[in-house]
């Protein structure tokens, strides 16, 4: 599964109320600065001993524009890598399902993991239509009136901060 949009538009957001109500679920978050260990031997002898216990796993690969730009652009092996681990032999034996998010445009992924059969869903984040964000903003407590288009996370942090001061802290 890819999901991708605009910082802020409610990636994590998703992948969060995912973990919480899927049962029987495990989330392993592979963190931007971790995706070279995706070709690492040692990180997939790891799935595949996960891969034998009863619980599920979702391998979730945050911000991971590195390993699924197109590899014309300069990726790494690690694009390789992924496709072998969610598709043909070695994906078959893992049977772990991935989930990468990422920010870039779709047309910069690598046509390969792009092609039928291999996603399961393909999902964009958008800023939310002014009616929605001020619902929420009035759920959370804020009473925003919105007039345009606004993102997840400026809903949640609005710029009106003035409740809170500012500590200044000096180093000498």
């Amino acid at each position: 599964m890819i999901l991708h949009g605009d910082k802020g538009t409610g990636k994590s957001s998703l992948i969060s109320k995912m973990s919480s109500e899927m049962e029987g679920y495990r989330f392993l978050i592979v963190p931007p600065n971790l995706t070279n260990v995706i070709s690492d031997p040692g990180f997939i002898e790891f799935l595949l001993t996960l891969s034998l216990e009863n619980t599920k796993y979702i391998m979730v690969i945050e911000d991971a524009e590195n390993i699924i730009q197109k590899r014309s652009e300069g990726s790494n092996q690690a694009t390789s890598n992924l496709l072998n681990q969610t598709d043909g032999i070695l994906g078959d034996s893992i049977k772990i399902p991935v989930i990468c998010t990422f920010n870039c445009r779709i047309s910069k992924i690598d046509p390969a993991l792009l092609r039928g059969g291999r996603l399961i869903k393909r999902i964009k984040t958008t800023n939310l239509p002014p009616e929605r964000a001020t619902e929420l903003s009035k759920k959370l407590g804020f009473n925003i009136e919105y007039t345009s288009d606004v993102s997840l996370a400026d809903v949640y942090n609005p710029e009106d901060d003035t409740d809170v001061s500012d500590e200044v802290i000096g180093f000498k």
